[in-house]
């Protein structure tokens, strides 16, 4: 089974994230999931995303809060 990540669709070979050659996926079972500089990206957005739901919890919980 080949691993490929799910947003640059580069797939693991040999211990390195590479680009597939044409067709090279077209017979092979495949596993998604990120690559190490997408994952860190991804994990980016995911806090800054968490820092705004935390903002906005505070607002919903404290009426008082402006």
């Amino acid at each position: 089974m080949i691993r490929q990540c799910c947003e640059c669709k580069r797939i693991w070979i040999n211990g390195n994230w590479v680009s597939p050659r044409p067709r090279q996926l077209e017979y092979e079972e495949v596993s998604h999931g990120y690559c190490e500089a997408c994952f860190v990206e991804q994990m980016k957005i995911i806090r800054s995303l968490n820092k705004v739901a935390a903002v906005r919890s505070k607002k919903v919980l404290n009426p008082f809060f402006f």
